[in-house]
């Protein structure tokens, strides 16, 4: 038997989504760093290419966090019509 309620399982739902954003970003940041790098060979260049990957991950989190519960509109439930 489920000892949790629904507020409590959203509440850890919203905690581990944030966590996936986080790690989206994290991975994009190490991706940028070794692009940036391979392309460049210049530490400083392969830094500033990396913070253009955080920057683009943290835009893509925020926004995707912000519509992802309005992306489905909810509609209201019909009354059940019975048939004659």
């Amino acid at each position: 038997m489920a000892t949790e309620t629904f507020f409590t399982q959203q509440a850890a739902n919203r905690r581990l989504s944030w966590l996936l954003m986080l790690s989206v970003v994290a991975l994009l940041a190490a991706l940028g760093l070794a692009m940036g790098f391979g392309l460049t060979a210049d530490p400083v260049a392969s830094v500033a290419i990396t913070g253009g990957a955080v920057a683009l991950g943290t835009l893509l989190a925020l926004g995707s966090s912000g519509t992802s519960s309005r992306s489905s509109p909810s509609r209201r439930a019909s009354p059940c019509r019975a048939s004659t």
